[in-house]
């Protein structure tokens, strides 16, 4: 904020808008839902033919159905799946959702009650609600004594 402003200073310009964080704004379904995904990755849900929006600035990738919602980050390496889980376990107390470790390659199926599908298992299912059954399943199994 303090380089906007000095930016502001320097050309005499206003650049910053003030925004009213408390006043509630009409969301564009046309631009939040997409159709295609800047992920490779995550190409899978076009072929479902799933709404999903895709926040790319977020410290997660979230996409979204507009009756099941999923959580989804992506981890590239093995290292990388314990970390990304524990941010989603944090994540989903906010957003009361389901979630899911998308991986390259992993040893583990769950990390705090969070499921770990690796990409290869994302090309068994037939149908997004299919992805939502196995996470919702997954996360019934960790959750028993």
């Amino acid at each position: 904020m303090d380089v906007a402003e000095k930016i502001e200073q320097l050309l005499g310009d206003g650049l910053v808008k003030p925004v009213n964080v408390f006043e509630r704004k009409h969301l564009d379904k046309k631009r939040l839902f997409s159709e295609s995904a800047h992920d490779t990755h995550f190409s899978w849900l076009e072929d479902f033919k799933t709404p999903f929006a895709e926040f790319t600035h977020a410290p997660f990738k979230v996409f979204s159905e507009k009756k099941d919602e999923l959580i989804i980050s992506r981890a590239d390496s093995k290292g990388d799946v314990k970390k990304k889980a524990l941010r989603l376990a944090q994540t989903k107390r906010v957003f009361s959702e389901h979630a899911f470790v998308l991986a390259k390659d992993s040893e583990k199926k769950q990390v705090a009650n969070i499921p770990i599908i690796e990409e290869e298992e994302i090309s068994t299912f037939s149908k997004f609600d299919d992805v939502v059954q196995e996470v919702k399943n997954r996360e019934k199994k960790k959750q028993k004594p």
